[in-house]
């Protein structure tokens, strides 16, 4: 049982150890490892060591230099992972860096979403802009792209990748910004991936080189090499498909 608090509003560094709640509000370096119930960012936190809490809330910006485990991790600000993070909820509603292997019952994210290593989940819901180095795995996985997404490797159950044409620029973002962006960023607005594999597959914006499922649509602006199903396939006249074969 955790019993005491820990709350810091200044600048400084204290110890790890056990606690009950730990509020930050300031600017702290936490040294060691921590635990606790609860801790609570609102200001910026360094901590150098492992951390497990059964909420961890950031607000403002979080780095965690070892592994974060937690039963509902939430990033309101910024957040940056050096190992790996595992949670039974993962939210991310601004920037989220995870270095290692991220892995969550439930990932939602609405912002930016970066993980070095791989992605094992059973949902994922993502809209924004998305980077996975290695193997995206869920049950169902919704992917609504906004802006730049990739991933090594996408496969589950039901999978479902669209574009979302909402205008978060404003109007000066649509008559400067979002031209420059298509201009020098090579995949903008795109998804890319090297192998998608699944039961149920529904695809727009997408650039991989083999897909692989039971059911298969290739929506708008698709570019596939490869695609193997077997038991339908459907392909819009905007998509381009340079063979499809049935197994």
């Amino acid at each position: 049982m955790y019993v005491d608090d820990l709350t810091i509003s200044g600048s400084g560094s204290t110890n790890g150890g056990r606690f009950n709640n730990v509020n930050i509000s300031g600017s702290c370096k936490i040294n060691g490892d921590i635990e606790a119930n609860a801790i609570k960012i609102s200001g910026s936190a360094t901590m150098s060591g492992n951390v497990k809490s059964g909420r961890y809330i950031v607000n403002g910006f979080g780095s965690v230099r070892g592994n974060l485990e937690g039963g509902i991790v939430r990033n309101n600000g910024r957040l940056k992972v050096v190992g790996e993070s595992r949670a039974m909820e993962f939210t991310n509603s601004g920037s989220s860096l995870v270095r290692g292997h991220l892995k969550a019952e439930r990932i939602r994210s609405v912002g930016r979403l970066v993980v070095g290593g791989g992605v094992e989940t059973e949902e994922f819901d993502s809209y924004g802009s998305l980077k996975v180095g290695g193997l995206l795995n869920g049950h169902r996985i919704k992917i609504k792209i906004k802006g730049m997404c990739f991933t090594k490797e996408l496969g589950g159950e039901e999978i479902q990748v669209s574009f979302s044409d909402s205008n978060i620029f404003g109007l000066f973002g649509n008559l400067l910004v979002k031209p420059v962006l298509r201009l020098f960023k090579r995949g903008y607005n795109q998804l890319t991936a090297e192998l998608i594999e699944g039961t149920t597959i529904s695809l727009e914006h997408t650039n991989a080189k083999t897909v692989r499922g039971d059911k298969v649509t290739i929506g708008p602006k698709c570019k596939i090499e490869l695609v193997e199903y077997k038991e339908s396939i459907t392909i819009h006249p905007k998509a381009i498909v340079k063979q499809h074969l049935k197994v």
